[in-house]
């Protein structure tokens, strides 16, 4: 889920919440490689 909502634009703050991961945390970064994060979670 983390990929997917990354590529389509999610910021990563909704990220991380989806996947009840501490803000901060550096989960994101892990899930997704390096894909960017961008502004909205209606892309998933």
């Amino acid at each position: 889920m983390a990929r997917r909502m990354a590529q389509n634009g999610a910021p990563t703050h909704e990220i991380e919440r989806q996947g009840r991961w501490k803000q901060g945390g550096g989960m994101v970064g892990r899930y997704t490689r390096g894909e960017t994060a961008g502004s909205a979670l209606r892309y998933l």
